[in-house]
């Protein structure tokens, strides 16, 4: 595989801006339906998140995190923590989303080195995400699979590199 190059503006830290696609909270946590009421889970969602975004955001290799979600109770909480909250403009699905997040970092940055990441990572902490992201470093495109082997976790571009999500069922494959 070849190197990655690195943005001459930035150093190894604070380099990378991860996009973070949250569904309205109504929706998010829908496998849980027979045995959680609609608050609940929406309480949970929004919980998961907010670790999530915390965890990024103290991690020394995140510059900035973008959320990309139409749910204004999320947007705000998520902003508060110092996320950057966009409006899921295409409201077309998660790939949909994670391509505008995209867009709205390199619209600004347009050599970012971007990195599609879960919402749903309550346990992830910022030293697990820096080494990640500097493994991801290496490569011009890399992933995390999920637990499972079937789905990903983390999507990596480097800068320059296209930022094509394929999220949803095996996309490991």
């Amino acid at each position: 595989m070849t190197r990655m190059r690195t943005e001459p503006d930035a150093g190894p830290a604070a380099s990378w801006s991860l996009v973070v696609p949250l569904k309205p909270l109504v929706l998010a946590k829908s496998r849980l339906a027979p045995a959680v009421d609609g608050a609940a889970r929406a309480r949970l969602a929004l919980a998961f998140a907010q670790d999530t975004v915390a965890a990024a955001l103290a991690c020394a290799a995140v510059r900035d995190v973008v959320v990309v979600t139409d749910d204004a109770r999320a947007g705000t909480a998520l902003a508060a923590l110092g996320a950057r909250v966009t409006e899921d403009t295409p409201a077309a699905g998660l790939n949909a989303a994670l391509a505008h997040g995209a867009r709205t970092v390199r619209a600004a940055r347009p050599r970012a080195a971007l990195a599609a990441l879960n919402a749903d990572l309550p346990a992830l902490r910022p030293a697990e995400q820096e080494r990640v992201l500097a493994a991801a470093a290496a490569h011009p495109r890399a992933f995390l699979a999920d637990a499972a082997g079937i789905g990903t976790t983390l999507l990596a571009a480097a800068p320059g590199a296209p930022f094509t999500p394929r999220f949803g069922g095996p996309s490991r494959a």
